[in-house]
């Protein structure tokens, strides 16, 4: 696999992430008594994206190394 389709594999499953996240928020208006079950969803929902982001970043750094090597 190489490094563009990682990149929009982690993108992807990022937005999907965060579609959920939208959905059980919309859906915590509607049924109040799920709000700790949503509240804990979107912890948890948070949580990973801060870990993509922190993978991004990582990729992103050793994608600039990189290309500072070739210069």
């Amino acid at each position: 696999m190489n490094l563009e389709e990682e990149k929009k594999r982690e993108l992807d499953r990022l937005m999907r992430d965060r579609l959920i996240f939208y959905r059980l928020i919309g859906e915590s208006v509607d049924r109040p008594l799920q709000e700790l079950y949503v509240h804990n969803e979107v912890v948890r929902l948070l949580m990973k994206i801060i870990e993509d982001i922190s993978r991004l970043e990582k990729k992103i750094d050793e994608i600039r190394t990189i290309l500072m090597s070739r210069k």
